[in-house]
């Protein structure tokens, strides 16, 4: 339990900038959530790749967003 509040904490930062930066909708997880049920998966594989590319193409704007809150990460 400690590890992970402690990962918690450190992932903190990132996961405010991420929110802003780039919210997940709560249409793409009803999205995701219904293609789950579908008992042959059908499109779900193919709907997380896209979720996921849509995630790491948000990285160079969050990175962007941590350096330039120079003073202190966490004030963010």
């Amino acid at each position: 339990m400690r590890a992970q509040r402690l990962a918690a904490a450190c992932l903190r930062p990132v996961r405010v900038v991420e929110a802003k930066i780039a919210p997940v909708t709560v249409d793409e997880v009803e999205r995701l959530e219904e293609l789950s049920k579908n008992e042959e998966a059908a499109g779900l594989r193919e709907a997380i790749v896209v979720y996921h590319e849509g995630r790491m193409e948000a990285i160079a704007s969050i990175s962007a967003a941590i350096r330039r809150s120079f003073e202190s990460i966490d004030q963010i």
